[in-house]
């Protein structure tokens, strides 16, 4: 099949939305698909991630307008044009859009041209209630009507989406790799470690202040921050006020096995999230968890008590409580816990997930 891979942008973008378009452009194209990578980028299109070349891969960006800023009615219209332009020629048989702005625009284009357009909803649904999108929920709810499909990352999301929609859900979650390090057992000072962007969603600063708290009293872990983002000053300035000890920022890294080869316990606290590869390559390591009870994504891949801990609410005393209690665990009961997150992601390996990806194609180009 000749498939075509729709998104707002890839260019050096950090994110676990762009390094699962990687990982599903790979793998549709090892099993002889050929691939199309379009996004709205400009110039020569590299992605933050490392990857490998493949030759039935093609990066395109329709450079028209910014990404990342808000598009004028004119720029709309020609990128619209330009996808359709672009569709006509390559002749893809399916196209999957990532997330609901790339389908707004590749919609009008595929549905002329008639070509399947499947959208992959990469985030939880609480992202159109705790977001600046709640304002245009019920809109983006009735475009999705027109997807041929619309994939979910957890079966448990459809019970937010509309029941109109419920036909068109499947879940098809994001695949994980195996770590390319061997987990150590941790040291007397723990590192509590942390990978992503700095953005609101993320709640570093609860994090940060938790274990600001834990240090004080009788911590002697240490608490490593690795990412960029629209947060990282204000959240620098946290760490200069309180004058926490054992904190340090790093850049973010293209390899997740270079940060969880530090990290003993791998904190998560934030607000939603769809499926977050970072704590799940963790768990395929070997490495416990740490959310917040209720945290769409996080409740879903951490079992409390089993492969990770899950802090009821998002309570500064009561996360660094949990952090208290980690430093008390023995050897042995690290290593079961270490074994039980191993275990606990063995469904999201990626031979089964591209599996599940190629039926769905197939189904919905046949029908």
């Amino acid at each position: 099949m000749r498939i075509l891979l729709v998104t707002r942008s890839i260019n050096k973008v950090l994110g676990g939305l762009e390094k699962q378009i990687l990982s599903i452009a790979e793998g549709l194209a090892n099993l002889n698909h050929q691939v199309f990578i379009v996004s709205l980028d400009s110039g020569d299109v590299k992605p933050f991630y490392e990857h490998n070349e493949h030759p039935n891969i093609q990066w395109i960006g329709l450079g028209i307008g910014d990404p990342a800023s808000p598009a004028t009615f004119q720029q709309k219209l020609r990128r619209q044009i330009s996808l359709f332009q672009l569709i006509r020629k390559l002749k893809p048989d399916i196209a999957i859009s990532f997330m609901i702005g790339a389908f707004i625009y590749s919609r009008c284009p595929t549905f002329v041209l008639r070509v399947p357009l499947i959208l992959a909803e990469r985030n939880s649904p609480d992202i159109y209630s705790l977001t600046s999108a709640k304002r245009w929920r019920y809109l983006y709810f009735l475009l999705m009507v027109f997807a041929t499909r619309v994939t979910i990352q957890f079966s448990e999301y459809s019970l937010k989406y509309p029941r109109f929609l419920q036909k068109k859900l499947i879940s098809i979650p994001n695949s994980i790799g195996n770590p390319t390090f061997k987990k150590r057992l941790p040291s007397e000072e723990l590192t509590f470690v942390y990978g992503g962007r700095f953005s609101f969603q993320k709640r570093i600063d609860l994090l940060i202040r938790s274990f600001d708290l834990y240090k004080q009293l009788g911590g002697t872990g240490s608490l490593i921050l690795f990412g960029n983002g629209e947060q990282e000053g204000y959240l620098r300035h946290i760490v200069r006020t309180l004058k926490t000890p054992s904190v340090s920022f790093h850049p973010p890294v293209t390899d997740a096995n270079e940060v969880l080869a530090k990290a003993d316990i791998n904190c998560l606290l934030s607000i939603w999230e769809g499926f977050p590869n970072f704590l799940a390559e963790g768990l395929k390591a070997g490495i416990p968890g740490l959310g917040i009870l209720g945290c769409d994504g996080v409740s879903q891949l951490i079992s409390n008590g089993d492969n990770g801990w899950l802090v009821p609410s998002a309570n500064i005393e009561e996360i660094a409580k949990i952090m208290l209690s980690i430093e008390c665990l023995s050897d042995l009961e690290y290593q079961e816990m270490s074994h039980a997150a191993i275990s606990s992601v063995d469904a999201y390996r990626r031979d089964e997930i591209m599996s599940r990806w190629e039926r769905l194609l197939k189904d919905s180009v046949r029908a």
